[in-house]
């Protein structure tokens, strides 16, 4: 396939297509503007045609009138509330929760806003340069992050009182080069407890309660 989408992307929607071609689930795409990464991904992968229900809705009463017309079981959400006023995210995440009610819907959401995902995901993946690095039930990834990219992105949260300033993470490093990214634990340039082994190899999958987490540390984050 002729692509020039990042290949962990097309992994990604490839898995996805796959898992519910078996199970016999048919998708949708909702988005908040036309022309995302994930649905141009999805509609790449050969044979995605087969599970789709519908092409593109966007976020308003008239993707509920949509949904009412189809079958579809899942409905991936590429960036729902982005570049949205705060008025405009709350009406799509009402939206979103009644859909799911009504419907019985499985959402796969992709979202950088934290907020968003706390208030609807049961589990989070968190990727850093395309690859999943932790992937749990939501309240136990809040409550104590297994890896330190997902503490940061955690501290990061910037609180409504301004005099608190900046978050100070400790990040260290540049942001690296995706194309060719570091040896190892690609996050470990920035990773402020980065020791021997994580510049040296890529961390195994490791089950933690509520999930996994691909880090050498062998205690939470």
């Amino acid at each position: 396939m002729d692509t020039l989408l990042p290949p962990e992307i097309v992994a990604l929607a490839t898995r996805v297509i796959e898992e519910n071609r078996t199970a016999g689930r048919r998708i949708a795409v909702a988005e908040s503007c036309t022309g995302g990464l994930v649905a141009a991904a999805l509609t790449e992968v050969p044979g995605a045609s087969d599970v789709f229900d519908l092409g593109f809705v966007t976020y308003s009463n008239d993707a509920k009138m949509t949904l009412l017309k189809v079958s579809a079981d899942v409905l991936i959400c590429d960036e729902p509330t982005s570049a949205l006023d705060v008025s405009v995210q709350a009406q799509i995440l009402n939206l979103l929760l009644e859909l799911k009610r009504e419907f019985g819907l499985t959402y796969l959401l992709i979202s950088h806003n934290l907020a968003v995902v706390e208030h609807l995901a049961d589990r989070v993946a968190v990727m850093y340069l395309g690859k999943i690095v932790e992937e749990r039930e939501r309240a136990a990834l809040f409550a104590q992050p297994a890896h330190p990219y997902t503490r940061a992105l955690l501290d990061a949260v910037l609180t409504p009182d301004p005099a608190l300033g900046l978050p100070a993470l400790g990040l260290g490093g540049s942001f690296p080069n995706p194309i060719s990214p570091p040896s190892g634990c690609a996050f470990h340039p920035r990773c402020p407890r980065c020791f021997g082994p994580c510049a040296e190899r890529y961390p195994e999958r490791e089950t933690i309660p509520g999930g996994s987490k691909r880090c050498h540390l062998p205690e939470p984050a």
